[in-house]
């Protein structure tokens, strides 16, 4: 499987602070929103899934944000 970078270039990542100010700022914005935890999933602006669950509960969240959408509009 390819994600797009090379195993050197994950090592520089992972021992350098490159990425530090965009992940202290996503920190701080999730803690602003109320996450504690993970999993966290904000979907839709509108439903939150705090922990881990089941396929069927995720799909059925899923589904539920499609139909409150296609309803809205």
């Amino acid at each position: 499987m390819k994600v797009g970078m090379t195993k050197e270039g994950i090592e520089k990542l992972f021992n350098s602070e490159d990425f530090g100010k965009e992940v202290r700022e996503d920190e701080e914005k999730g803690y602003l929103e109320g996450v504690h935890g993970v999993p966290y999933f904000i979907i839709n602006r509108s439903q939150v899934i705090n922990e881990a669950v089941s396929k069927d509960v995720m799909k059925k969240t899923l589904l539920n944000v499609l139909n409150e959408d296609i309803i809205n509009k």
